[in-house]
């Protein structure tokens, strides 16, 4: 998918959450055990298309937070760590709320933080 010709990943996602009305959003388009294993920001690939990785159906491994694993096989980021996206996202979402409050403390904001079991 990553890598597939008929894909411009320097133009934003198609139909994503900026499409629906939110000026900011950090995704992973499929979940956390699905393809592409990559987060997007704000509709774009955090990563560089060029690195991109397949990830073989079952393969472990340990990363920093623990064991991870790959239960379907696809196309992703490199670095992709699976028991590393709950802190991904927690983190991220701090941030977003950090700058949200230093900048915009007056305007409402909507945070849905799904996790990954």
């Amino acid at each position: 998918m990553l890598t597939h010709k008929g894909y411009d990943w320097s133009q934003p996602l198609i139909e994503g959450p900026q499409n629906t009305g939110f000026a900011s959003s950090f995704i992973t388009p499929n979940g956390i055990q699905n393809s592409p294993y990559a987060f997007l920001r704000d509709g774009y690939l955090t990563m560089d298309v060029s690195e991109a990785r397949t990830w073989p159906r079952g393969m472990k491994y340990t990363g920093q937070y623990g064991k991870s694993e790959v239960k379907r096989q696809g196309e992703g980021d490199p670095n992709w760590e699976s028991s590393a996206y709950n802190m991904i996202i927690v983190n991220e979402t701090e941030a977003f709320i950090d700058n949200h409050l230093a900048s915009e403390s007056d305007d409402p904001f909507f945070a849905y933080v799904a996790l990954g079991a």
